[in-house]
């Protein structure tokens, strides 16, 4: 496969110089007296690109863009700081409760196809893997009822106590079931 060849004119031959010599390809420049380098500080020629070329994006946008009609004048705020301190910070707290309730639902989705597709055969040796799964749930709901909000402390503490329950459950089951095996 041979180098990349590339003609080179105006702002964008710059870029493009920059680039193809850092892939060690044959660059024609057609802007006289423009010249490139061998490529020896290929690394560094993209940066410079960036540096030389990018305070020309706001003139460019500025000039793209429609004439402003008239004098701007700033509008006076009618609402009290604190009150916009108080909206701001139910609208955070709204969008926790949102994120929370969205994981809980995707995990509910998830556990319950995950759940559906075991065959009822292999129910009872997958309580050892249920185990571990409550076991990283204690965990979860121990570090919940450690945070700073009362009111997630009692929905974690019930979480701790079911996932205790199918632990201690899943220890009997499984043991049980591994008694069936030993000789008598």
């Amino acid at each position: 496969m041979s180098s990349p060849e590339r003609w080179s004119t105006g702002i964008l031959g710059v870029l493009l110089v920059c680039l193809v010599l850092t892939l060690g390809g044959i660059v024609y420049s057609s802007i006289p007296g423009a010249g490139h380098s061998d490529g020896q500080e290929s690394p560094a020629l993209p940066g410079l690109s960036t540096g030389s070329r990018s305070p020309g994006v706001q003139p460019l946008l500025a000039e793209l863009s429609p004439p402003v009609a008239g004098n701007v004048t700033p509008v006076a705020l009618e609402t009290d700081p604190v009150q916009a301190l108080a909206i701001a910070n139910r609208r955070a707290r709204l969008r926790g409760l949102v994120d929370m309730l969205t994981i809980f639902a995707v995990s509910v989705f998830v556990g319950f196809e995950v759940i559906t597709k075991v065959p009822p055969t292999l129910h009872t040796p997958l309580m050892s893997g249920s185990n571990a799964v409550s076991g990283i749930t204690i965990v979860g709901a121990v570090i919940v009822a450690t945070s700073v909000h009362q009111a997630a402390a009692i929905p974690a503490m019930l979480a701790v106590l079911l996932a205790a329950i199918n632990v201690v459950g899943g220890f009997l089951v499984t043991h049980r079931m591994l008694s069936m095996f030993k000789k008598k």
